[in-house]
């Protein structure tokens, strides 16, 4: 396979907004260039939308909404609901988990997720 056939890469347009102390409201939409074997390239679109909410000074729980589309895949949409926490370890560390609901056929049923974030 040559370099070009390898090549991958996406954009990703995040938006967080603080709609009241404690409250926050965010979202992303996301295209990717993805490689399909063996049918080639294609592009996936992803959108999410997500509110979160404080819960203590170091735990915090959001609920999202997420969607995908690959048309070159041959697949049919993919939605989901979010359900999550996180919480602050320490300043620059954070520990996320929770779990993916899928909403259509297409989509997992759930997806159990556990993230470490760590800022230095």
């Amino acid at each position: 396979m040559s370099a070009m056939g390898m090549l991958r890469g996406g954009l990703i347009v995040p938006l967080a907004i603080e709609l009241a102390p404690g409250w926050s409201l965010g979202g992303q939409t996301q295209v990717d260039w993805v490689h399909y074997d063996p049918a080639g390239h294609g592009l996936e679109w992803g959108n999410t939308v997500t509110l979160g909410r404080d819960i203590t000074e170091r735990w915090a729980g959001f609920i999202e909404l997420a969607a995908r589309i690959a048309p070159e895949s041959g697949l049919p949409w993919q939605g989901q609901f979010d359900l999550g926490f996180t919480w602050e370890a320490r300043a620059g560390l954070q520990l996320d988990f929770g779990c993916y609901f899928g909403i259509t056929r297409s989509a997992p049923d759930y997806v159990p997720f556990l993230g470490l974030t760590w800022r230095y």
